[in-house]
């Protein structure tokens, strides 16, 4: 018998609706993989650190990170740095995008934080100049509130003509000290006494009235952050736009005593970025000098700017020009810092009219923003 003969097939509308989504979703389901797939070539080749960086960056509402307020900053044309002797109303009349002082803006001044700080926020132009503190977080200074007397014995002391600088070091050379600040032999430093915090090391013997600290000790944190009267913590309830991090190439100092010291440094960094974030929104993160700090993507997220003092002049003698390794090594970091978007604020302490103006097409060369003035800091240049 033969075999049946074929039937016609008639097909189902609904059938073909069915088969036609079958085969859009096979299509994306290749596209998906295939993204997948390109996606994990690209992870091999940069190494696993970018899905470190990636997991780092999911801090609480971005509190960590930079990159929504670094824009901020970026936009400064002209900034300026003084920390003692400031006159509200000399500063104010200036045309400066930027200024760094002391959070107490100088106790001369009778009208109050507040008020100081409206006025130095208003440009003569009517535009809006951004006020940065300055904090030192690896540093104590005997001038500050939380002070003992009773911390330190007395001894010989010689007067310091400035009072807000600390030690300036090479990111080559981080432990260097400079001559022309050294003390007199006879003046030794100041150590801490038995009723010291646990956190206070010896005076620097350059900047008298200035003390190394274990800036990881909980207590020093507490003084830094969060605890009553904190630094930070009065520096964002007073208004200020931002702070500016000195010291943190102190770390150098305790590597013998604390060899986790520079790990500590880069996450008290982090940590004091995020919780003043937190805190205030859009709050700027400046770090000065300890560049070198930025070869690690936590600290370079953290931060809305970096600075640096005496890039190509005055690390061995005031107003000579530093060593060509010395200079390659910061700009080795702070080049890095510019390609991420990172704006690079530089001082230099020159009054040589040719000297400066070397300077500057060197730095602006590098698209870095400079700053020139005395080093004791106690007047705004305006000549920038």
């Amino acid at each position: 018998m033969p075999p049946p003969l074929p039937q016609p097939v008639t097909s189902d509308p609904a059938d073909s609706t069915v088969k036609a989504i079958a085969a859009t979703h096979s299509k994306r389901s290749l596209l998906k993989r295939a993204l997948l797939g390109l996606t994990l070539m690209i992870v091999a080749a940069f190494g696993s650190a970018w899905l470190l960086d990636a997991s780092i960056d999911k801090n609480e509402d971005g509190a960590g990170s930079a990159s929504h307020s670094r824009a901020t900053i970026a936009g400064v044309k002209k900034w300026g740095y003084q920390l003692q002797g400031l006159q509200v109303d000399r500063v104010a009349a200036g045309d400066h995008d930027l200024i760094v002082v002391d959070e107490t803006l100088d106790r001369e001044n009778a009208d109050g934080t507040g008020a100081a700080l409206a006025r130095l926020r208003q440009k003569p132009d009517g535009g809006r100049r951004l006020v940065v503190a300055y904090l030192s977080i690896g540093e104590a200074e005997d001038y500050r509130p939380y002070w003992k007397a009773a911390w330190v014995a007395p001894g010989p002391r010689v007067q310091n003509p400035i009072r807000f600088v600390g030690l300036r070091s090479a990111a080559t050379s981080p432990a260097r000290t400079h001559a022309r600040f050294a003390a007199k032999p006879d003046a030794a430093p100041l150590l801490p006494t038995a009723a010291a915090p646990a956190w206070l090391g010896s005076e620097n013997a350059e900047w008298r009235g200035n003390y190394n600290v274990r800036f990881w000790h909980p207590d020093w944190k507490a003084l830094v952050l969060g605890g009553p009267g904190a630094a930070l913590d009065r520096i964002i309830e007073a208004g200020f736009d931002g702070v500016y991090l000195d010291r943190a190439d102190v770390y150098n100092l305790w590597r013998h005593e604390q060899p986790s010291a520079k790990a500590d440094m880069v996450e008290f960094v982090a940590e004091i970025a995020a919780y003043a974030r937190r805190k205030k929104p859009g709050f700027l993160v400046v770090l000065q000098n300890a560049e070198e700090l930025l070869a690690n993507s936590t600290v370079r997220r953290a931060l809305d700017a970096v600075a640096k003092e005496d890039l190509l002049y005055g690390l061995e003698q005031e107003g000579r020009e530093n060593a060509s390794a010395e200079v390659q090594s910061s700009l080795r970091y702070l080049r890095q810092a510019r390609r991420e978007g990172i704006p690079v604020l530089v001082v230099e302490y020159l009054g040589d009219v040719a000297a400066i103006d070397l300077a500057r097409r060197r730095i602006e060369s590098e698209g870095f923003l400079a700053y020139f003035g005395p080093r004791s800091l106690d007047v705004l240049s305006r000549s920038n």
